[in-house]
């Protein structure tokens, strides 16, 4: 797995449940996550326009 952790604040749920924040532009979909949580989250998987994480 990837050692990226980010402090994020998830602004909503998204299709599949979700947790949707952005960080410098970029979306990021957080599992595990409920909407004005701020979590700490592993990145696991980056794309060019979005990145997913894992609480």
């Amino acid at each position: 797995m990837n050692d990226k952790i980010l402090r994020l604040n998830i602004e909503k749920l998204v299709y599949g449940g979700y947790g949707f924040s952005k960080i410098n532009g970029k979306a990021v979909f957080v599992r595990y996550a409920a909407p004005k949580e701020l979590v700490d989250a592993e990145i696991i998987k980056e794309k060019k326009d979005f990145s997913e994480a894992v609480v």
